[in-house]
């Protein structure tokens, strides 16, 4: 399989690159100046016309959102490194609940809303990160008792909450553990980062 992602750095496209990093499969890495819309040409709109990134073409097929593009990858290479449950089962639920927790209720938490606020469309970041807190205080990955796509998806969200997750322990050490791993620090090596951000 062809695979060309169409992003850029520090957005939603690191979840994807992770992903493929940690799959250990070739891949191109379109890198768009979203600055210069070069992501609203002719040749991407063609292609995806809301042309928000990431999208992926996978040999024909154009796929987009990121948290779909991640599930994807990990299915269809799920004999090669095991990020993703089998379908169906308890542990492939959990999965999922916990990949769209990350690219859905964290992903738009609002920091600016206090404990409890209600009704918005939006939760608290306070109960999310305390929900959170709470879960990781025994646990070393979020779901499936394994690292998994959901991990990926949460730990990449999390580098744009805080700096030190002061008060938070827990999503602190999770933070730490699963940003050190190699197929992060070779996303964040490749020279699409330069200069980026």
């Amino acid at each position: 399989m062809r695979i060309e992602l169409f992003g850029r750095p520090y957005n939603r496209t690191d979840r994807v690159q992770w992903t493929l990093e940690e799959l250990g499969v070739p891949y191109e890495y379109r890198k768009l100046d979203v600055f210069a819309l070069e992501h609203r040409s002719g040749e991407f709109r063609d292609l995806y016309g809301l042309t928000r990134l990431p999208f992926v073409r996978l040999d024909d097929e154009v796929l987009f959102e990121s948290g779909a593009i991640m599930l994807a990858l990990a299915e269809h290479f799920r004999s090669k490194v095991d990020l993703l449950p089998e379908s169906g089962s308890v542990d492939y639920r959990e999965v999922l609940q916990w990949l769209f927790f990350a690219v859905s209720t964290l992903d738009a938490a609002d920091e600016s809303l206090p404990s409890n606020a209600e009704p918005t469309a939006f939760a608290p970041l306070v109960d999310v990160l305390t929900f959170l807190e709470e879960t990781l205080a025994e646990r070393t990955c979020i779901a499936a008792s394994r690292f998994t796509i959901a991990d990926i998806a949460l730990s990449n969200n999390l580098k744009y909450v805080d700096d030190d997750f002061s008060g938070y322990p827990h999503i602190a050490r999770y933070f730490k553990e699963h940003t050190s791993r190699p197929a992060y620090r070779r996303m964040l090596a490749q020279p699409e980062y330069k200069g980026s951000r």
